[in-house]
């Protein structure tokens, strides 16, 4: 089950955004951002909350930034998206945010 609903991360706009629920938990919420600022500002709000991200580097020159903590649940969130302006990537395309964990739904 998909709902759509606004969502307000580090003072950053969101394109568009979605949270799943299965079996009446919240699962996922996947957020796409508008440009590359963005992409760091709340890059940056996960690292001061959580600490600093495990990182890897994806096909296509993706960069994945995730990061593992206990909250209520376990929790693991993960940061998508063309960090550098490297040639070749966009540093003003749209990026996704997915915080995936199991949880009441609220």
């Amino acid at each position: 089950m998909l709902r759509k609903s606004p969502l307000d991360i580090a003072g950053v706009e969101i394109q568009d955004s979605f949270f799943e629920f299965i079996n009446g938990k919240l699962t996922n919420i996947n957020i796409r951002l508008n440009d590359a600022a963005g992409y760091d500002a709340v890059n940056a709000e996960m690292a001061r909350l959580y600490g600093e991200p495990v990182t890897e580097e994806l096909n296509n020159g993706v960069t994945m930034n995730s990061w593992e903590f206990q909250a209520e649940y376990p929790v693991k969130a993960a940061l998508m998206g063309y960090p550098g302006e490297e040639e070749g990537k966009s540093a003003s395309g749209s990026f996704q945010v997915s915080y995936i964990w199991f949880g009441a739904e609220e």
